[in-house]
């Protein structure tokens, strides 16, 4: 029987039984390492080649990971603060915020990709799952469904979008009419329109005469 994939969700980072507050930092702190380290790998940074399907993984959670650390640092479990201080518990909720995040996983990324793919299809959008993780992840998706429901959002973000296509049709058609000189709009019209005026082979000389006077005429 074939195993199924597992599902993304948050993680209980609740303390356990008898567990100290260094004890919890150290877990914590172990456990973002390797989920650092995971995406490193989906992003080809540890020698193995990069899988195309986690590309950009490395711009959310764990890009947020090194903002937070010390300068020169690239791992959490490398210096543990006093216990019970404010930069004890200003690390705990940067290491807790990093783990709850679903772009801390590749479980978490395939869950977005999903979604993503889900409401291209409803709602007419054509948004990569990096686009949709960074509306999600700014807090700004969350905010917006409390005021209208997550239905008439991305309803709103599929008419903005074909919207935008549009504009950057409009935009590129513009770009395209700049190219041309008004000397090629009038020789343009001149060859829709006087198409008598050409020369052809067996004319004689007062028929090319008459065209010539008739394109100076023009």
């Amino acid at each position: 029987m074939a195993k199924s994939k597992s599902r993304w969700s948050p993680p209980n980072l609740d303390y356990k039984p008898g567990e100290t507050d260094t004890q919890y930092f150290i877990r914590l702190a172990k456990m973002s390492d390797q989920r650092m380290i995971r995406i490193e790998e989906m992003e080809g940074l540890r020698g193995k080649p990069a899988d195309p399907k986690y590309e950009g993984a490395y711009k959310f959670a764990y890009n947020r990971a090194l903002e937070m650390m010390e300068d020169g640092q690239i791992r959490f479990n490398q210096k543990i603060p006093k216990p019970g201080t404010f930069e004890w518990r200003e690390r705990v909720n940067e290491m807790q915020r990093f783990l709850k995040s679903p772009t801390s996983t590749k479980s978490g990324i395939q869950m977005i990709q999903k979604a993503t793919d889900s409401i291209n299809r409803k709602y007419g959008t054509n948004f990569k799952w990096h686009e949709f993780a960074s509306f999600i992840e700014s807090g700004d998706f969350d905010k917006l469904k409390q005021q209208y429901g997550s239905d008439v959002i991305l309803k709103a973000m599929g008419k903005i979008q074909s919207a935008q296509k549009k504009i950057k049709k409009g935009l590129e058609e513009h770009a395209e009419s700049m190219k041309r000189t008004p000397a090629d709009d009038v020789a343009e019209e001149i060859m829709k329109s006087k198409k008598h005026l050409e020369f052809k082979r067996n004319m004689t000389r007062s028929e090319k005469e008459n065209i010539k006077k008739q394109l100076r005429d023009l």
